[in-house]
């Protein structure tokens, strides 16, 4: 493209945007002065509006998202603490199971225990699917349900040898395999409730941080549209003080005299109203015939050619209440 097209181009590009703005501008023009007023303080508040509603969308959206997250923290947490205190209540059933001395007494702490096993695995499980989406509390699930399964075999062995009557066995097992699971597990359990409770701080940061950079975002979007708004409002201002100021020269000109034809406004307003009128005025005194402008003396000998001249001690005499005797 050589430089002659690109330059017409150009001088297209710029016309065809200058005839936009006046397009747009005579669109303004013609508005009435209230409805421009109205026109820009909808442009100003509207977009303030929107931009603020945005702001207070995006925040409510971190909160809630952050809300989720924290609940569900606290949810495995408080499954956590389910778990050892059945842990806790499991190893007390085995021990009143070890020391009962009739059959139905270790009946009823041996169900008791099988009822605490299978709440603890229907916790566990559970607890396996609230953090199937985190990859370190995923590994430490694994490692708990193994532990867990070697707690559930040697509880069952213990269990067993009670049964079998020999109960110095079933205990010294317990001493020697059960209770140092059953801490070892807690010891497991208390790690995973301390990750999630860095999970938790992590996430309290996270939408702290992502809420204050929505309202300093918000705040400078809200700022921006501001200046823009009042630029616009300044530049109305200027065009209607220029229009006002033009009438106020207008009106002055004819009140000296001056009626000479001047270019009308093309707005359909109250001010090209006004500027209309006044061209009416001073087209209606350039068609009147204008008599030359004469001295008071010749007026009033204009107004009595009959009166003979006067002389000053008469013209001194006569008074308003009448003429000297």
């Amino acid at each position: 493209i050589d430089t002659d097209t690109r330059r017409r181009a150009l001088y297209m590009a710029v016309r065809h945007s200058l005839t936009t703005e006046r397009r747009t501008m005579r669109w303004f023009d013609d508005l009435p002065l209230s409805r421009k007023l109205v026109a820009v303080s909808t442009a100003i508040a509207v977009p303030i509006a929107l931009a603020g509603a945005a702001v207070a969308f995006a925040v409510a959206r971190i909160g809630a998202g952050s809300d989720a997250d924290l609940a569900r923290i606290t949810t495995t947490l408080q499954r956590i603490g389910s778990i050892e205190s059945q842990f806790v209540q499991t190893r007390v059933s085995v021990r009143d199971a070890l020391l009962s001395r009739t059959p139905e007494e270790r009946a009823i702490h041996a169900g008791h225990v099988d009822t605490l096993l299978t709440s603890v695995a229907s916790q566990s499980a559970a607890l396996t699917r609230d953090v199937a989406g985190d990859g370190a509390l995923r590994a430490l699930d694994a490692e708990y349900g193994r532990m867990l399964t070697g707690f559930v075999d040697i509880g069952g062995r213990v269990m067993g040898l009670d049964a079998q009557g020999d109960k110095v066995g079933a205990v010294a097992l317990m001493h020697a395999e059960c209770i140092p699971r059953a801490t070892a597990l807690r010891a497991h359990l208390g790690r995973m409730r301390a990750l999630l409770a860095d999970r938790s701080k992590a996430v309290e940061a996270a939408s702290a941080a992502a809420i204050t950079r929505a309202a300093l975002v918000g705040g400078l979007v809200v700022a921006l549209l501001l200046a823009v708004g009042l630029l616009g409002a300044t530049a109305v201002a200027r065009r209607l003080q220029r229009s006002i100021a033009q009438l106020a020269a207008q009106a002055v000109a004819l009140a000296e005299g001056d009626v000479r034809e001047r270019p009308l406004p093309a707005t359909r307003d109250e001010i090209g109203t006004l500027a209309r009128d006044l061209a009416r005025v001073a087209a209606a005194e350039r068609g009147w015939p204008r008599q030359p402008r004469r001295s008071p003396r010749a007026r009033w000998s204009a107004r009595s050619p009959s009166a003979p001249p006067r002389t000053p001690s008469a013209a001194r005499c006569r008074g308003w209440r009448g003429a000297c005797s």
